[in-house]
């Protein structure tokens, strides 16, 4: 089968299925990845095949035969996060976007913990007790589950507004792809932590590259054309600023 067939499967296809379903279809069918991956670019607009950087196959993980995906997995808890912020476009495109809401809120339970031990690092530092940060472990050890629950609120309430403002600007992907996203992005947590306690105004770019990511991860999860996804990160970050500003005045 030839790159013209793929092309014409995905053109039909394209009318009842997503550009990610379409792609998953024509790997079970035995295809070869790299002209799939060649012509799904093209339907997306021309933009260059992604490069493979060794990205693991996860099929027993839970993953699509035949992709490679990644997944919010505790074990893969810092190399995401090296990927998420290095290389946003190849991580948000290879990204699992299935699978359940259960590692997604432990990632963001890990991910909370890294930013609270931070914090009661500092105070240790300025002349509080190591006893905080000890019952600080125990409660991530013994209470996992109240812990994600509490750090899943602002993490839902973003992925509310992503997902909203996404499907507004013609996204295809679903509420669970939206959270995982949102899941994902909380590595930015510690960072702005960290800049919040060492250099405030490193807060304002940690925000303004949360917007580059979220562009990102509308044009590859949600498959909205580039400009249409700076739209929809326009409209969230809008959202959550008028949200700031009526919290703070009230």
């Amino acid at each position: 089968m030839g790159e013209n067939f793929i092309l014409d499967y995905i053109a039909k296809q394209r009318e009842t299925r997503s550009l990610a379903e379409i792609e998953t279809s024509l790997l079970e069918q035995g295809l070869d990845p790299d002209a799939v991956a060649e012509a799904i670019a093209e339907s997306r607009g021309g933009d260059e095949p992604i490069e493979d950087f060794n990205i693991p196959n996860l099929a027993e993980d839970g993953g699509d035969k035949g992709t490679h995906v990644y997944e919010l997995t505790p074990y893969d808890t810092f190399p995401n996060a090296i990927r998420l912020l290095t290389a946003p476009k190849d991580f948000f495109s290879h990204m699992k976007r299935d699978g359940g809401f259960a590692k997604p809120a432990v990632y963001i339970l890990i991910w909370s913990a890294v930013a609270s031990c931070m914090v009661e690092v500092v105070n240790i530092r300025e002349g509080g007790s190591a006893v905080d940060l000890v019952s600080l472990l125990i409660a991530v050890g013994f209470g996992a589950v109240p812990i994600s629950a509490f750090a899943s609120i602002p993490t839902m309430i973003f992925t509310i507004m992503f997902h909203v403002a996404c499907t507004f600007c013609g996204g295809e992907g679903d509420f669970e792809a939206s959270f995982r996203v949102a899941s994902s992005m909380m590595p930015l947590v510690p960072v702005f932590t960290l800049a919040a306690m060492v250099f405030p105004w490193g807060m304002v770019a940690v925000v303004l590259y949360g917007g580059v990511l979220t562009v990102y991860a509308a044009n590859a999860v949600h498959e909205i054309p580039m400009g249409w996804s700076i739209f929809a990160a326009a409209i969230l970050f809008a959202g959550i600023v008028s949200g700031l500003v009526f919290f703070l005045m009230n």
